[in-house]
């Protein structure tokens, strides 16, 4: 009996060569290009929000700077992610 294999075409934090990393954008580009899984990123602000980011800061992929964690989710949301785009909510 043979062994199958299959490759699986994983979007890392959605079409993030793309479009900007973590971003619904990203997400749904993924989703047209017939990704079999999108992966993402989740954290929580101080307020309890989950909101979808790969780095503990906002720094290297927003418009502002910080520990996500420090923030509110309104704090958070109103940055710039990149393309005027805003890191979206887990529920999103």
């Amino acid at each position: 009996m043979g062994t199958s294999h299959r490759v699986w075409n994983v979007a890392h934090r959605g079409a993030s060569a793309e479009r900007p990393e973590n971003t619904l954008p990203a997400f749904e580009l993924a989703i047209v290009q017939r990704a079999d899984v999108v992966e993402c990123d989740v954290r929580r602000t101080s307020d309890g929000a989950l909101l979808l980011m790969h780095d503990a800061t906002v720094d290297r992929t927003t418009s502002g700077s910080g520990e996500l964690r420090g923030m509110t989710a309104a704090e958070a949301t109103a940055l710039d992610a990149g393309g005027g785009e805003r890191i979206p909510e887990l529920a999103d």
